[in-house]
């Protein structure tokens, strides 16, 4: 699986309002399922996770999904509370093998984040 773009709208994101994932893929093989997972975080890839969630591929894509360009859509709200800066959205594919398919991570700032 090739990930070709990851894009948040809106963008800037804005803290306690709700916001898309929208990702472009190339799969060059049949999906027949798998896990979807993602988690975001601030403070780095590896830093405080705001929010988390897992899902089966055939819940996000009807399946078999097959070889070819395809787009994935997240929904999901930025807490109100959440800090001020920069965010990383980490999504990982693994497909029905357990063999995992791709790893992106994704910078965004929020709305009331400073450019550094």
């Amino acid at each position: 699986m090739k990930v070709s773009e990851v894009k948040a709208s809106p963008n800037p994101v804005v803290r306690g309002v709700p916001f898309t994932i929208n990702t472009t893929f190339f799969s060059d093989e049949v999906i027949t399922g798998g896990k979807a997972q993602y988690r975001l975080t601030n403070d780095g890839a590896v830093g405080h996770v705001v929010y988390t969630y897992e899902s089966n591929v055939c819940e996000e894509k009807q399946c078999p999904v097959s070889a070819g360009k395809h787009g994935l859509i997240l929904d999901m709200r930025l807490p109100a509370v959440a800090p001020k800066g920069t965010y990383y959205m980490n999504m990982i594919f693994v497909n029905q093998k357990g063999k995992k398919l791709t790893c992106i991570i994704s910078p965004f700032k929020d709305g009331d984040a400073t450019t550094e």
